[in-house]
């Protein structure tokens, strides 16, 4: 397929280590206190969100990167029913595990049958495999590490989900930039394209930073959440527009103006740069779990028409300099919430719990939308 960029998916790059860098990375310079940071944290002393509910941490693991750790630069965790941890590291070419309620043990997953991953990133779980993004397409894996198979897309993956069917959505990056390019692309088993949806914003100063997001399918939707914009797309399965809505928060406003910031949005040749709104998103049942990116981890609970119904933020005794991962379940009336968080030194696993409140509407004939 011509025109379709397959390149290196490094996501960050530090002196210390040789690494192939990508140079379209949204991932901001390691540096302690840049100006995104700064906005965001100031507008935060002086704002308030209305009675969000607790974030209780119930599990929390503290590593340490490089030599000292497992970790060398994670990218994206996906939590097993029985709340195992995967965790893909991009630098480290390997998937890790910590097991339900270990302290800290974190071990590699030792994949088998000749296949290695090659600068991995999205991972997730659907039935009892393990499917991870990299460099030569989409890797099917058993939680025991045995090698499935190799679907290569041809297209190189911002990030994936799949559906309950199995069916695969990709968000996709190209090497040429082009309003004709797809926001999604559905693929098949064995990777081959299905069909393609969605208007791109195809802003070239922007590199493709405006059309990442992340993706998350239901029975009926396909949902694209944006990572620099703070804008969600729903499809239908025939790749139609539904709607789309807003994500809200006091923050967002201050950090609009960071678009117009020549040194900020190119802070090095041939890197782009954006505010990042968005550090996560998943669909549970018809719910939209959405988290911010914010200094002090907070998710916002959508439906799916786009009206807030749950807002649930950490007490304050944790705060974030950067997201490498998040997952959400749901056991009866409470959510479980993984986050990877950390810096250029430390990494932290934690797991959250919040109470859900169970909402319900009347819909015409007399029946309930059970939620």
């Amino acid at each position: 397929m011509s025109g379709v960029f397959v390149g290196s998916f490094a996501g960050c790059f530090e002196a210390s280590r040789h690494v192939t860098a990508d140079t379209r990375s949204s991932m901001p310079p390691t540096i302690t206190k840049d100006i995104e940071e700064t906005i965001k944290s100031t507008t935060l002393q002086g704002s308030s969100i209305s009675r969000p509910k607790n974030l209780k941490i119930e599990r929390q693991t503290d590593y340490e990167r490089g030599s000292n750790g497992p970790f060398v630069y994670p990218v994206s965790l996906a939590a097993s029913n029985d709340s195992g941890v995967y965790v893909s590291d991009n630098n480290a070419h390997a998937i890790l595990f910590q097991p339900p309620d270990a302290g800290s043990a974190t071990a590699p997953v030792h994949t088998q049958g000749g296949s290695r991953l090659v600068w991995p990133n999205t991972i997730q779980i659907w039935r009892n495999s393990l499917f991870i993004s990299d460099n030569e397409g989409i890797k099917v894996f058993g939680r025991d590490g045995s090698f499935q198979r190799l679907m290569k897309t041809y297209y190189g993956i911002n990030n994936f989900t799949i559906g309950i069917d199995g069916k695969i959505y990709i968000n996709p990056r190209f090497r040429n930039q082009k309003s004709s390019n797809p926001l999604i692309v559905q693929v098949d088993s064995q990777g081959t394209r299905i069909q393609a949806f969605g208007d791109r914003v195809d802003n070239s100063n922007h590199g493709d930073l405006d059309d990442q997001a992340y993706l998350c399918a239901s029975p009926d939707v396909i949902v694209a959440v944006f990572k620099h914009r703070p804008i969600v797309y729903v499809y239908n399965l025939k790749g139609k527009l539904l709607r789309q809505f807003s994500l809200n928060h006091p923050v967002f406003g201050s950090l609009a103006a960071l678009t117009a910031n020549e040194s900020f949005i190119h802070p090095e040749p041939n890197k782009f740069r954006l505010p990042l709104y968005v550090a996560g998103a998943r669909l549970v049942g018809n719910r939209l779990l959405v988290l911010l990116h914010l200094p002090d981890p907070e998710i916002v609970e959508l439906n799916l028409k786009g009206e807030e119904l749950n807002r649930y933020k950490a007490n304050g005794s944790f705060s974030s300099t950067g997201y490498r991962g998040f997952d959400a379940h749901r056991s009866g009336d409470t959510y479980h919430f993984w986050v990877l968080s950390g810096d250029i030194q430390k990494l932290v696993l934690l797991e959250f719990t919040a109470f859900r409140k169970s909402y319900h509407s009347v819909v015409r004939g007399g029946g309930k939308e059970g939620l």
